[in-house]
């Protein structure tokens, strides 16, 4: 392991690895002592950013089920995935056109029933930005992933039929892939 190593490079710096975890740890925990918890579902809808796998690494951590929308995903998409997961939390950001107001924030909580956390990066309520979220948390509520054969996130596919579809996928279905990229390249 090489925890100074980078792991996420963008415009304007790296994460290393021990940063990456120490960020997502942060996030983890706040989400945990607000009472979410594995089995849980997220929709996420950040630019890409370092704070998409900040977020995403935190989820896994916790066990909360993601369905990473694309930043381009519009109205139509993104309620189509509140209606599929109900989910009980949203990441977003206010450099979507979507999320400029509370408008459409509303009526995604409308569709999502179950939608009790919002975190928004670049909100200025203290309480919702993505910013304070990263902070490190005093209180420690434990937490826990989801076990490998349960569903780790949801796959985007357009599908056929015009209206946006998810695909479970299990922690499982990942490993089987790297094994079986590993033996089809011959990764020694």
């Amino acid at each position: 392991l090489q925890p100074d190593a980078p792991a996420v490079i963008y415009q304007g710096g790296t994460l290393t690895y021990a940063q990456l975890d120490e960020q997502a740890t942060h996030l983890a925990r706040r989400l945990a002592n607000r009472g979410l918890v594995a089995g849980n579902r997220a929709l996420v809808q950040l630019a890409n950013q370092p704070e998409f796998y900040i977020v995403f690494f935190a989820l896994l951590k916790v066990g909360i089920v993601p369905v990473n929308a694309l930043f381009s995903h519009s109205r139509l998409e993104l309620l189509a995935y509140a209606e599929q997961v109900q989910p009980e939390l949203f990441v977003g950001s206010r450099e979507h056109d979507l999320f400029a107001d509370e408008v459409f924030l509303a009526q995604l909580q409308q569709q999502a029933k179950t939608l009790s956390t919002v975190i928004l990066d670049g909100d200025q309520d203290p309480k919702r930005t993505l910013s304070a979220w990263l902070e490190p948390a005093l209180e420690m509520r434990s937490y826990a992933p989801t076990t490998a054969d349960q569903v780790a996130f949801f796959q985007l596919s357009g599908g056929s039929t015009g209206r946006p579809k998810l695909i479970p996928r299990t922690h499982d279905d990942y490993a089987y892939s790297v094994r079986r990229s590993v033996e089809i390249c011959g990764f020694t």
